[in-house]
């Protein structure tokens, strides 16, 4: 069965999640409109396109989920059920955290 416990870990996981992709989404909205004043190529615009690619899903069917996507994919495994998350969500999380972190620092 689930106890108490599960689900104080389950929602500290979920709340963790959804904190990590208010702030990816926060750099991919603040990247967007930089984009949008650049009007010319240039090295920062280059930069920019760079970064907000690998944030942002491109449009279109069978496009290679980009990191808001994968936060919000293990977002939604976590909150699905109630119960313990496995030791790979973790461990899933973790990575997020790192790969957002060398995208923005």
């Amino acid at each position: 069965g689930v106890t108490y416990e599960d689900m104080k870990t389950q929602e500290a996981l979920a709340l963790q999640i959804l904190d990590l992709y208010s702030k990816a989404k926060k750099k991919a909205n603040e990247v967007q409109k930089k984009l949008k004043k650049l009007k010319t190529d240039s090295d920062e615009k280059t930069a920019l396109k760079k970064l907000e690619d690998a944030l942002v899903q491109s449009k279109g069917r069978y496009t290679q989920p980009k990191l808001l996507s994968q936060i919000s994919y293990l977002y939604g495994v976590v909150s699905r059920a109630d119960q313990m998350p496995g030791k790979n969500v973790f461990e899933r999380y973790e990575e997020l955290v790192k790969e957002l972190g060398e995208l923005v620092d």
